[in-house]
């Protein structure tokens, strides 16, 4: 099996500083300000991240439940990140939902003596909703146009405002977004795709993991070890988005720090600056025409 792309994850790692406003465009080694510090300024096209956890039946993989936490990095300028960006949580907005008759079948399937770790009840971050499977498939589409969108072509298009969507293990979350008939890699204001097991990955500057013999960090390994917090509901879809973008914005941040003291490798070319995202930007025609087709 051949080794995971271990510049590529360094080049996610430096995108995602680029978004926060910390690293310039083809620019490795300046910062625009403290990292303990707000950014002193933010891209010219401020990215909003959503983070996706799904849950499902371990019998038959038919998704459970559904986590989504959205950051809009507009709202970070002025706000003190915290100690590895804790602070800017504060300004994400969390969701869970719990597919419809699930939660009998979850009750079920553990008083059969089998192990489940889902935890449908964990979510501490809002009110659980509770949908069909149908009413999902519309769900999933709102939360990908969100406040920030408005139904109609040209509206959508004089309000677009681009995309990251960020998972841990992303392989599995596509999987789950094709039962909802849903693939984010096609929605125009997507423009990258951040998977935080490869920001952990990179931040260790190992670029021996990754084959068959080894596995990638779980989540909590990521939020307790790593960046020693506490992860409070796991396994519940809710939390598990919210821990998501906890990791993202924790493991840039030590990464920001590491670039502070002194201790950035020499990068890779025009390269250095983390690249375009892994989602090619869509034209205004191919824009306008994904829209025209949802009228």
């Amino acid at each position: 099996m051949a080794r995971r792309d271990f510049k590529a994850m360094t080049r996610s790692l430096k995108r995602c500083e680029r978004y926060l406003g910390y690293r310039r465009p083809n620019e490795a080694g300046e910062i625009r300000t403290d990292p303990q510090h707000p950014p002193s300024s933010l891209p010219e096209h401020p990215v909003i991240f959503v983070s996706v956890d799904f849950e499902a039946d371990e019998t038959n993989q038919r998704i459970t439940e559904m986590g989504i936490t959205s950051l809009d990095t507009e709202l970070l300028l002025g706000v003190e990140p915290g100690v590895d960006g804790i602070g800017w949580m504060n300004l994400a907005y969390s969701h869970h939902y719990l597919i419809a008759g699930t939660d009998n079948m979850l009750g079920d399937y553990t008083k059969r003596g089998k192990f489940s770790k889902s935890n449908p009840g964990g979510f501490i971050k809002g009110k659980t909703q509770e949908r069909t499977l149908d009413e999902m498939r519309k769900i999933v589409r709102e939360h990908f146009e969100g406040p920030f969108s408005s139904n109609g072509v040209r509206t959508a298009v004089r309000n677009r405002r681009e995309l990251v969507l960020v998972a841990h293990g992303r392989t599995n979350e596509f999987k789950y977004f094709e039962q909802l008939d849903f693939d984010p890699r096609k929605h125009p204001k997507v423009i990258d795709i951040i998977d935080t097991q490869d920001l952990e990955e990179a931040l260790r500057r190992d670029p021996t993991r990754g084959t068959a013999h080894s596995q990638p960090r779980r989540l909590e390994r990521i939020i307790e070890e790593t960046l020693g917090g506490e992860q409070r509901g796991k396994h519940n879809g809710g939390m598990d988005a919210f821990y998501t973008m906890q990791a993202l914005l924790g493991l840039t941040f030590r990464s920001i720090q590491g670039r502070v003291a002194g201790s950035e490798d020499e990068e890779w070319g025009t390269n250095d600056d983390g690249g375009q995202g892994v989602v090619p930007r869509k034209s205004t025609h191919e824009y306008m025409d994904y829209y025209a087709k949802l009228q």
